[in-house]
């Protein structure tokens, strides 16, 4: 079904995804120096390397609501609240909000914007969700390390 831009669903998903990744972005900002503090310094560039990923992200979800520039989008909805000192913590709670973008958030986003007739908006929240569960995958990895104490040891000699 095809529905004009202004009035759909997909627009204000979009906003909804770019206040999110901005979001994401400066709690990965606040972790990496969290991290730094604690001279965890191979965290602290998981943290800032993702941070950028997800400004990226942002842009992409942002450009695509450049038609209705001078426009005001309202929107509801809910954000983590994650502030930790326990860096395990952090990465357990970046984990743990990564993999839910990816499935339900994105993937309902981007089949919303298929339904709607947007199929590059959809095709770019597919993607994009994808690369979520990577970042999800990634942030498990480095918390089970640190939480077995692993994260410094080698497999290698």
């Amino acid at each position: 079904m095809a529905i004009e831009f202004i009035e759909s669903q997909t627009k204000d998903n979009l906003m909804r995804a770019f206040a999110g990744e901005s979001q994401a972005r400066n709690r990965y900002t606040f972790a990496a120096s969290q991290a730094r503090k604690e001279h965890l310094h191979v965290i602290e560039a998981i943290f800032r390397f993702t941070a950028d990923q997800e400004k990226e992200h942002a842009e992409i979800f942002y450009n695509y609501l450049k038609e209705l520039a001078g426009e005001n989008i309202h929107i509801d909805g809910s954000y983590p609240v994650d502030i930790h000192e326990d860096i395990a913590k952090l990465l357990r709670s970046a984990e743990h909000n990564e993999y839910e973008e990816f499935d339900p958030v994105y993937k309902t986003f981007g089949d919303i914007a298929e339904e709607e007739g947007f199929k590059k908006i959809a095709a770019s929240f597919h993607a994009i969700a994808a690369i979520e569960k990577t970042h999800g995958d990634r942030f498990a990895r480095f918390a089970t390390w640190l939480e077995e104490n692993k994260l410094f040891i080698s497999d290698v000699e």
